[in-house]
């Protein structure tokens, strides 16, 4: 069945899209269409507007990973504060609902601010932002379409191909549905973990157990499996090991630290990661006073540089940082204004070579979280129950009795090691796939076969044009604009809010400009 055409359609409804529409609808407020505009909005979940971070799928009792006044840029944040001041008594009581000892320690750690109605130093529990927005975004949609502005439908389904129609695109469900637009906006968030390979463990006998992605389902729905497996289990001893030290890495660990139930029974935890090192939360005041990066301020009176330049000089200062030792917590403010000052003094291939090649590199090596992600691992370390190993994974193998021996390739001395001790629930938190593997979607698959999209020379993001398109008729906002240069601005991480929220306002204003061409009937 083919719906009636949309003169625009969202593919992806998280926090891109909400930003995109409630830009759109403010513009259209001002400069009223002729005819109302008829949009879509599309996404494979139900809950629409919040995303994966702020939504069901990560919890209600899950903070953000940096203090709110990092997290949103003004003015979206004086009217966020004015919200949760309005609303913090309820808020704050389902937050405790939904946590355990750790959400109950947030509660006291920060009961002065609260009373004050001072957030901007908190790391906010995320589902807050969540429930503002989707608010928001219905509120503005409500009163844009009682005014006659517009239609808004919703569906829920998943895209699996796009076809180029005379009249603009069909957009095929996996169910076999068909919707039609004259424009696409894909919205899609970021890619999906890579899937492990080389994963030789029956889990029949209730022995082993994987878990592909904490984010596949609701939070509750995973953590419900989890504690079903660990009981089950009994009081035998059960290992485990999170592959990844990334946020989502650090969220596992705070949330089986969180519910006593999950943590009583598990032996020891084991992390494996790249670099062996989590991220950083300790700020050194005097340290931030005094650092310089003295590599990157050499390249100043330098009139042209190349993004390598600027990139080498950007690593010298952060060996010198950890030599002193000051860590990323401290220092990622002053480095990333060292090398962001210097970028002006790239050509635009170079600023490109910059967002596809070394901005991310940069980024894993200032990763920085709250105390409160940190502390779950050092109280772990503390008690003898944690070890990170500094490794690449390999693959898992069951022994004789179900269990799983891990191999990975240890970082320092590039051999291929067996970790000891048997291996009972494995986390996937290894990070997104890229768009050169076979894992991606199906729709970004069957997008980069037609020519539709094409891949930029990080393998992360869709080249796009001034107007945020792939091709002509389908525009690109959230995640995957990343290794793109948008006016003179080199995007390299497009999960940080503030730039999710100027690209997809940005767009807005594209199709703002372009409304007579979406208007023609």
């Amino acid at each position: 069945m083919k719906h009636t055409p949309y003169d625009i359609l969202y593919v992806g409804a998280g926090i891109a899209t909400s930003f995109s529409l409630l830009k759109l609808l403010e513009n259209l407020k001002e400069h009223p269409p002729q005819f109302p505009i008829s949009i879509g909005v599309i996404d494979k979940y139900s809950e629409f507007f919040k995303g994966i971070p702020y939504g069901k799928r990560s919890g209600d009792s899950v903070l953000l990973i940096n203090a709110l006044q990092a997290f949103l840029p003004q003015p979206q944040r004086e009217a966020y504060v004015a919200w949760l001041n309005a609303h913090k008594e309820e808020l704050v009581s389902h937050f405790l609902q939904a946590g355990g000892s750790r959400a109950q320690k947030w509660l006291t750690d920060n009961q002065a601010c609260l009373e004050k109605g001072q957030w901007d130093e908190l790391f906010v529990p995320r589902s807050f932002f969540g429930q503002y927005i989707e608010e928001k975004v219905l509120n503005a949609v409500a009163e844009a379409e009682k005014s006659g502005r517009v239609s808004i439908d919703y569906h829920v389904g998943e895209v699996s191909d796009i076809e180029k129609t005379s009249g603009g695109f069909d957009l095929i469900l996996d169910n076999g549905s068909m919707l039609h637009s004259r424009k696409v906006v894909l919205s899609i968030g970021s890619l999906p973990n890579t899937r492990l390979p080389g994963v030789e463990v029956s889990d029949k006998k209730g022995e082993f157990m994987t878990v592909h992605s904490i984010y596949d389902y609701e939070l509750d729905h995973v953590l419900t499996e989890l504690q079903t497996f660990l009981d089950n289990r009994q009081s035998q001893e059960t290992n485990v090991l999170v592959i990844g030290a990334n946020a989502s890495g650090l969220e596992t660990l705070y949330k089986f630290t969180d519910l006593p139930s999950l943590d009583e029974k598990i032996s020891r935890y084991f992390v494996l990661s790249t670099h062996g090192v989590m991220p950083d939360a300790e700020i050194d005041p005097e340290g931030m006073d005094s650092f310089v990066p003295k590599h990157l301020q050499a390249l100043q009176s330098r009139e042209s540089l190349t993004a390598k330049e600027i990139a080498e000089a950007t690593f010298k200062d952060l060996d010198l940082a950890e030599s002193i030792p000051l860590g990323a917590a401290t220092t990622v403010g002053i480095i990333s204004r060292g090398f962001g000052s210097l970028l002006s003094k790239l050509s635009p291939e170079e600023l490109a070579n910059f967002a596809c090649f070394y901005g991310n590199e940069i980024g894993r090596r200032q990763r920085c979280a709250g105390q409160h992600y940190i502390s779950s691992v050092e109280e772990l370390k503390k008690a003898g129950r944690l070890t990170h190993i500094a490794g690449r994974y390999e693959r898992l193998k069951g022994d004789n009795k179900g269990h799983a021996i891990l191999t990975y390739t240890d970082t320092h001395s590039g051999k291929q090691v067996e970790l000891e001790e048997p291996l009972h629930l494995v986390i996937n938190c290894i990070g997104s796939t890229n768009l050169t593997r076979e894992d991606i979607p199906p729709l970004m698959s069957n997008l980069i076969r037609k020519g539709y999209i094409k891949p930029n020379a990080s393998n992360i993001g869709i080249s796009v044009n001034a107007q945020l398109e792939a091709s002509r008729g389908i525009h690109v906002i959230g995640p995957m604009l990343a290794g793109n240069v948008v006016k003179g601005s080199a995007l390299w991480h497009l999960e940080h809010c503030g730039r999710i929220i100027w690209t997809s306002e940005l767009l807005a204003d594209i199709v703002t400009e372009k409304m007579k061409e979406l208007q023609i009937k």
